[in-house]
């Protein structure tokens, strides 16, 4: 169950309730906290979202911070009692001409004796890093910084197909633009120490076409600490 309210324009807090069921079949893998295979637990979440972002299929100025607090078990059965703390700072703004900057930090901390591995904070699932973007890492915390340079190549191509038949009219419309970009991504998990191999890192370039006002597409070659190339392709901003 969710609740919440935009304050205004910009800003927008939320509340969520849930129960979780979760259960595993084999009992020699420390997989849930319960002593027996399920993990029955309610979750409540508080949420706070800032975005005075301009686009956001891709946004060229403004900021976007979230942040995201949740209470897990609630101590109800004496066996799950945690707490994770998730923050996604981000920036974007015109440096100079035609040269844009952005940047993001995201942060997930846990808070708590046991913490189930089912709720480890992870790399290479929804947060990755380009130059290692198909290796995972997993831990209790997680910290990830992300940053590019990019520069407009195409501005404001409109493409009209409208002579095309029986297609709806909304599908023969686009806007189309090509930026060339680089980046540098860096992101480690941790318990409590920070160990240099639970890090990752990339960089390299990339091409991304807007085919607006549907999504995205990215071309990039990405680079680990080994300058290893990598190939990506994916559709969406980065970020």
């Amino acid at each position: 169950m969710l609740i919440g309210k935009r304050l205004n324009q910009f800003n927008k807090i939320y509340l969520t309730f849930s129960y979780h069921y979760i259960e595993t079949k084999d009992l020699k893998i420390p997989f849930t906290i319960s002593s027996d295979r399920i993990d029955r637990f309610p979750t409540i979440e508080l949420g706070y979202e800032f975005d005075s972002r301009d686009l956001i299929q891709f946004p060229k100025n403004g900021n976007y911070f979230f942040l995201l607090g949740s209470a897990k078990g609630l101590n109800l059965n004496n066996q799950i009692n945690y707490q994770t703390l998730k923050t996604d700072i981000r920036f974007y703004s015109k440096l100079f001409d035609e040269l844009f900057f952005k940047t993001r930090n995201f942060t997930r901390f846990t808070i708590g004796k046991k913490i189930p591995i089912y709720d480890y904070s992870i790399i290479g699932t929804e947060e990755k890093i380009r130059g290692s973007f198909f290796k995972k890492i997993e831990d209790r915390n997680l910290f990830l910084l992300s940053s590019e340079f990019f520069i407009p190549l195409l501005r404001e191509l409109y493409l009209n197909l409208d002579f095309i038949p029986i297609i709806p009219e909304r599908l023969l419309n686009y806007r189309i633009e090509i930026y060339a970009h680089t980046f540098f991504d860096y992101g480690l998990v941790f318990k409590k120490q920070i160990k240099s191999k639970n890090e990752l890192n990339g960089f390299g370039i990339g091409l991304s076409f807007l085919i607006l006002p549907f999504n995205v597409i990215r071309f990039e070659i990405g680079y680990n600490k080994f300058s290893k190339p990598e190939f990506i392709i994916d559709l969406g901003k980065f970020f």
